[in-house]
């Protein structure tokens, strides 16, 4: 019912004063009008004593619930400390076999385009194209650990002299946006044994503007492997 210890031991001690005094109430009614003197304190002896055992009855049971319900708080306090220790093992020991993965790290390179060269002078109508002979690419390379394992590379580009944010270009090979192109392209210098070229080929087709192209190549560090152990 949800009720507390007091409450229930007031209870219990009403109940039983109740009881007493209706019980003494029906004696003195069946009794005749004129009794005896000792008859008179052996109730009022009886009354008082039953409403101290109903106190005391009821104070026990109140304590004896409060026992209970302390010992049910300390069982539940335990099984929770039992299972925050064991998820801290258990956390400990994952740890230990999954070790953290190593942080991702970056190489770039950026190199200027000058614009390319008109097909035509300046005249009314069109503005001139580019002559396609004339766009030569340029190599442009970084390297990375030759133990790394290869992300993803991102293209850049911004005219000379802009500045805020680079201008993000796909990360497909061919892509082509504000007039500066990228396509991935073999390394220009063989791999050593401590790193490894990523290369890019990039020309400006804008006539009008040079361009400055950027790359960069995201990695991650490949964790030694641990040396062999040795059989017995």
């Amino acid at each position: 019912m949800g009720l507390s210890e007091t409450i229930i031991a007031a209870i219990i001690g009403a109940s039983a004063t109740v009881s007493a005094a209706g019980f003494q109430l029906m004696r003195t009614r069946s009794q005749p009008s004129v009794r005896p003197r000792r008859s008179t304190l052996r109730a009022m002896l009886t009354l008082v004593a039953l409403v101290i055992a109903s106190a005391a009855g009821g104070y026990a049971y109140s304590e004896l619930r409060a026992d209970g319900a302390r010992q049910e708080m300390a069982r539940l306090r335990g099984e929770i400390n039992d299972q925050l220790q064991a998820l801290a093992v258990a956390n400990a020991r994952r740890a230990e076999v999954m070790p953290a993965l190593p942080p991702v790290a970056s190489s770039e390179a950026l190199v200027q385009l000058a614009a390319c060269v008109r097909s035509g002078a300046d005249s009314d109508g069109p503005a001139p194209i580019c002559e396609a002979q004339s766009v030569a690419p340029t190599v442009l390379c970084t390297q990375i650990p030759s133990t790394a394992e290869r992300l993803g590379i991102d293209r850049y580009s911004r005219p000379l002299g802009a500045d805020g944010d680079w201008q993000v270009h796909a990360a497909e090979a061919g892509a082509v946006t504000h007039d500066v192109s990228f396509v991935d392209a073999a390394p220009g210098y063989v791999a050593t044994a401590d790193s490894v070229p990523v290369c890019v080929n990039v020309w400006n087709e804008d006539p009008s503007r040079a361009q400055v192209a950027r790359i960069v190549v995201r990695y991650q560090p490949r964790q030694a492997a641990p040396p062999p152990v040795a059989a017995r």
